[in-house]
C-alpha cells in the first residue's frame, strides 16, 4: 500500500463512502424492482401528491367533483328597507266604459222635499194671474199662504222665510210679495178646478185685483214643501 493511500484511509472515510453507495443504489433498486400497482392509497402520504403531479385527466375530474350537500343553515334576519324608488310614468288611458241605463224618473216630490221659484205679474186691466207650475206634482195639494211685502205675515209659524230666502213648512206654500205696484189682495186660483180654492197639488194661479189706479205690477218669490 502507497504511503500517502494509508496516512488517509479511515474508518470515517470507509463508512461515508459506503452510505454514498447505498443511498444512489437503493433508489434505482426502489425504482426498478417495485412491482405494478404496488403503490396505493395506504403507501401515499398525505399531501404527497400535489396539483403538479396530477395528469390531466386527473385535474379534470377533480375540478368537476362535488362533495356532499351540507346542511340548510338558518334563516339570517331581515334586512333594512331599502329607500322607495321611483314613481312610474302614468299608464295609458282606458276606454271609457258602456253608458248605463237611464235612472227612474220621479213621480212626484218625496216628503220633506222643498221647491222655490219666482213669480211675476204685469197688465193694464181689470186684474191678472201668476201662474205657479210645480217641476214635480206633490202627494196631495199644499195650504197656500200670501206673505205681502209690507203689512203683517199672516202665518209666521209656517211661513217664516223672505222673498229673498223663501221657505216653506211641510204641506205649505209660501208665496212671498217682493214688489207690488196697484195690486190689492190676491187670492189662489185653483187650476184643476177653476176656483179659488187654493193651489192644486200640481200648481197653481196668484191672482191679482187690479184697483184701479192704472198698470198692476206684483213679483216675488214662493217656497213649497211636500207633506
Amino acid at each position: 500500500m502507497k504511503p500517502w493511500l494509508r496516512r488517509r484511509l479511515s474508518y470515517a472515510n470507509v463508512m461515508a463512502s459506503i452510505a454514498v453507495f447505498v443511498s444512489l443504489g437503493g433508489g434505482a433498486y426502489a425504482a426498478t424492482q417495485l412491482p405494478k400497482d404496488s403503490v396505493g392509497a395506504s403507501q401515499i402520504k398525505n399531501g404527497a401528491v400535489g396539483p403538479a403531479k396530477l395528469s390531466a385527466q386527473a385535474k379534470r375530474q377533480f375540478k368537476g367533483a362535488t362533495g356532499p350537500t351540507g346542511a340548510t343553515g338558518a334563516q339570517g334576519p331581515a334586512g333594512a328597507q331599502g329607500p322607495a324608488g321611483l314613481q312610474g310614468a302614468p299608464g295609458a288611458k282606458g276606454d271609457p266604459g258602456e253608458q248605463g241605463p237611464a235612472g227612474p224618473f220621479e213621480t212626484q216630490l218625496a216628503s220633506g222635499q222643498t221647491l222655490t221659484g219666482t213669480y211675476g205679474a204685469e197688465a193694464d186691466g181689470a186684474f191678472v194671474g201668476a201662474p205657479i207650475s210645480f217641476t214635480f206634482p206633490l202627494p196631495s195639494a199644499p195650504t197656500g199662504v200670501f206673505v205681502p211685502a209690507s203689512g203683517t205675515n199672516p202665518d209666521p209659524q209656517h211661513c217664516a222665510g223672505s222673498a229673498t230666502a223663501p221657505t216653506a213648512a211641510a204641506g205649505y206654500l209660501c208665496v212671498y210679495e217682493g214688489y207690488s205696484g196697484s195690486a190689492t189682495a190676491p187670492y189662489f186660483d185653483n187650476v184643476t178646478t177653476g176656483t179659488r180654492s187654493g193651489f192644486s197639488r200640481f200648481g197653481g194661479v196668484v191672482e191679482f185685483p187690479n184697483n184701479g189706479s192704472g198698470l198692476l205690477v206684483d213679483e216675488g218669490t214662493w217656497a213649497v214643501t211636500a207633506p
